[in-house]
């Protein structure tokens, strides 16, 4: 006797949807059963796979196999969305970044569980084969044991790819914070002799000759004029200074 439940995450188009199904294995009976009936396009293609003499073993196998025939198709296109995604986080910044990641690791994390039910699945029939001397359908199982750790091992690959671009993300984020920093750091300095000049001049002493001076204020306009042209030039010299993609 076998029994369980095996629960279906939604994947591939909006059209489909997660559904479960519960089966019963007694002697020369196979019970299903499910709420909806998105298990009968699985049932027309397993009749088509059927052959003489298949038991009922084979017929869950036959089930269980085409409940994954697609997935490597529906792990590739989202390995493909990533790849995108990763273009885009090279050239900028996007917007909604956490949004669009946490869809994708939500999707990954519904197929996991759902490849490590179906090992867990598929170690109890090679068990219950091997009890049951089935050696053909045990080497099926076997068979079906190795897709699904290939798609398993697919979906850690594509998580830690995930992983890289989130890193890859931050990375971007803390390089974009940087530059502002050396903006402000920049125009920080080039006014800082300004600043000077104007607390200088702001005392009011009535001693200071510039006061006197009729051309004092054309005087202190063109030594700021003076310092902000030198700053600039050695800035530049040390290679340090503003471009267009920094204040981007």
């Amino acid at each position: 006797m076998c029994t369980g439940i095996i629960h279906v995450p939604k994947q591939g188009s909006k059209k489909e949807k997660e559904f479960s199904f519960g089966f019963y294995l007694f002697e020369n009976k196979l019970f299903l059963i499910e709420e909806d009936e998105e298990l009968q396009e699985i049932l027309a293609k397993v009749k088509n796979d059927m052959f003489d003499g298949c038991t009922l073993h084979m017929v869950l196998l036959f089930i269980c196999n085409a409940l994954i025939d697609n997935d490597i198709l529906y792990l590739q296109k989202i390995e493909e969305n990533l790849e995108k995604v990763e273009d885009v986080v090279i050239k900028r910044i996007p917007e909604h970044f956490n949004e669009v990641i946490m869809r994708y690791r939500k999707q990954l994390s519904e197929s996991r569980a759902y490849y490590e039910q179906l090992m867990n699945m598929g170690d109890f029939m090679q068990m219950y084969m091997n009890r049951e001397s089935l050696v053909e359908e045990e080497q099926g199982w076997e068979r079906y044991m190795n897709r699904v750790e290939r798609l398993h091992n697919y979906v850690e690959t594509i998580r830690e790819y995930l992983q890289q671009i989130r890193e890859m993300y931050q990375t971007q984020i803390d390089i974009h914070q940087n530059r502002i920093m050396s903006i402000l750091t920049i125009v920080t300095t080039l006014f800082l002799p300004l600043t000077l000049i104007t607390g200088w001049y702001g005392m009011n002493f009535p001693g200071m000759p510039e006061f006197q001076w009729k051309y004092g204020y054309l005087a202190v306009i063109g030594v700021s004029v003076l310092l902000i042209i030198i700053e600039i030039v050695y800035f530049k010299k040390k290679q340090i200074w503003i471009s267009s993609k920094d204040v981007i």
